[in-house]
């Protein structure tokens, strides 16, 4: 048996299997005290699905006779039928951009909250890493596939957290998971599970990857054939299955063979993956100190993340960045790019420096009058390769009415003409939203908007959408037409014809938008209060360009909108 031994440098892929015989310093949580969640967020838009059979209250059935781990009792909750993530950012001034979603184990039964989430949670917080907990649903409603709907929760964990990513400050690109027994077994589903999503489309957050980026599994449980190290047939390793840290002891009750047999799996495919076996331990035990051996593996889970850069800050360069895109785009120079000065860039970079650059104009003067949404249809998506729609801020100075029947210059380089839906705010709006039934209570009217974005570093040949979001690629111009009640107007059912000097030059349905107008709309909301923004009473949100995007030749143009009325203007030589 090994010896301990010193992190291997960074490779990929590696594979490290090392047996522990000694206990070192780990940090200990049992002394702090558990703090209250920043956001409480129901994963799921209505009822969580496939439920089949009332299973009573939720509760904690914690009683002063259940087995004690380092002198504390743990919490046992069951009887769930409203998943949550419960999210638990790190301070401000250690924030890494990584996020985890911890799955405390219980057997599917029952969720070991504090021992295998909170105090987790505590944890990954020390180390710059922001966490969420999910409450997954227990008991097991069914023996067969007895994982399926702590799955469905997972799953749309993964990708609610990938959702919400930009507007919170983290990567999306560094999103782990990190479970303990039952929550392991769930944490090796989330990335190796043979199938796909396991739930029916429910909103635009189902559009986005549910696979983690990274696992972390604590004496996972289930994983293998009895008394084997064949993988159970639910479970398919390959190139899409991320990078894997696993930690067992030796005399623990739920076989390790379990972490031996995912090790050995992982290896075989050529995913990286690195397990430790310690000598005792046992089950159950979490972070918190004892006097085994195992008592030692945050500190071994740590090293391995610094070792894949996954504790290292955000880009110090956003700031100097977004003030030098500034002064190119403002005075003719070279315009930088962000997916060139760092290769690896993602784009969480591009809206930071998105962030710092409106901020940097607002500094200037310039006054925010809206949001603007962009590649919101599946067709969009698919030809410009991204995952979901894209998100830019408005400013007053390109706002025209239709009813002055503007003329705009064509001379711009780059100029579009897009058809679009816009709202106009009702309410101040400085919390996210959860549902479209809560959003439209905000909501003044529903308006035709013609969108003109262009200008220098604005085209869309040859261009990342890294760049394109960092360069806030928005409207240079925009005409907004009559105002309709929002609930006397249904977007969905508009249908658009755009005109150039009588002749039809783009169709477009505002049904096009994947998910509907609405749910379009409440992403755009929550992204701008996410970063910062209020909004308020009179601003512009559009949700993204319908049908064509039209080359912005001069010309007499109409556009039709049904019952949204008509937009007339032109665009000059």
């Amino acid at each position: 048996m090994m010896k301990t031994a010193s992190p291997a440098p960074r490779r990929s892929p590696s594979f490290t299997c090392i047996a522990f015989l000694a206990v070192s310093s780990v940090i200990s949580l049992n002394s702090l005290g558990a703090k209250e969640p920043a956001e409480i967020l129901r994963i799921w838009p209505g009822e969580a699905p496939d439920e089949v059979r009332e299973i009573g209250e939720e509760k904690d059935i914690t009683t002063p006779d259940d087995r004690m781990v380092a002198g504390k009792r743990v919490a046992r909750i069951t009887n769930v039928t409203v998943p949550e993530l419960h999210f638990y950012p790190a301070p401000a001034d250690s924030a890494n951009g990584t996020s985890v979603v911890i799955y405390p184990g219980g057997g599917y039964h029952v969720l070991a909250w504090d021992l295998e989430g909170t105090e987790v949670a505590e944890w990954l917080n020390s180390i710059g890493v922001s966490a969420w907990v999910l409450k997954y649903r227990v008991p097991r409603r069914q023996e067969d596939e007895y994982w399926k709907h702590a799955l469905q929760d997972a799953q749309r964990s993964v990708s609610l957290v990938r959702h919400r990513a930009d507007g919170l400050g983290l990567n999306p690109d560094r999103i782990g998971v990190l479970g303990f027994s039952a929550g392991g077994n769930l944490g090796f589903l989330s990335s190796a599970y043979n199938g796909e999503r396991v739930y029916t489309y429910q909103d635009s957050a189902d559009s986005i990857s549910w696979r983690p980026d990274f696992a972390i599994l604590i004496y996972p449980a289930y994983l293998t054939k009895t008394d084997s190290i064949e993988l159970a047939p639910h479970f398919s390793v390959g190139p899409p299955t991320p990078p894997m840290f696993l930690v067992h002891a030796a005399d623990d009750p739920v076989t390790p063979l379990g972490s031996i047999g995912a090790f050995t799996a992982l290896k075989r495919a050529g995913v990286d993956a690195e397990v430790h076996i310690y000598t005792e331990g046992g089950h159950g035990y979490g972070m918190r100190r004892t006097e085994d051996p195992v008592t030692s593996w945050p500190e071994r889970c740590r090293e391995w993340m610094q070792s894949r850069g996954l504790l290292e800050r955000e880009p110090s360069f956003v700031e100097g960045f977004a003030v030098s895109l500034k002064e190119a785009l403002q005075q003719g120079g070279e315009i930088p790019e962000l997916s060139r000065t760092k290769p690896d860039s993602t784009l969480h970079h591009g809206y930071l420096v998105q962030r710092a650059l409106v901020e940097e104009l607002v500094g200037d003067g310039r006054t925010i009058a809206g949001f603007k949404g962009g590649v919101v249809t599946a067709a969009s998506r698919k030809k410009l390769g991204t995952d979901g729609p894209l998100s830019a801020v408005l400013f007053r100075s390109g706002w025209h009415q239709s009813s002055d029947n503007p003329v705009v210059s064509a001379s711009v380089p780059n100029l579009m003409i897009e058809t679009e839906v816009g709202f106009i705010v009702g309410e101040e709006i400085s919390k996210p939203i959860g549902d479209v039934k809560a959003l439209k209570r905000r909501i003044r009217s529903v308006v035709p908007v013609i969108e003109l974005p262009g200008g220098r570093g604005m085209s869309l040949q040859g261009i990342s959408m890294t760049d394109l979001v960092a360069r806030n690629a928005g409207s240079l111009h925009y005409i907004v037409g009559k105002e309709l009640p929002a609930e006397e107007t249904d977007p969905d059912s508009v249908f658009i014809s755009l005109q150039r000097n009588g002749r039809i030059v783009n169709v477009a349905r505002g049904d096009e938008a994947d998910g509907g107008q609405w749910l379009n709309l409440l992403h755009q909301v929550n992204h701008a209060i996410e970063y910062g923004h209020t909004l308020k009473p009179g601003q512009l949100v559009i949700t993204g360009a319908l049908g064509r995007v039209v080359p912005g030749a001069p010309g007499h143009y109409q556009a039709d909108f049904g019952s949204l009325g008509s937009i007339r203007f032109q665009l000059e030589e």
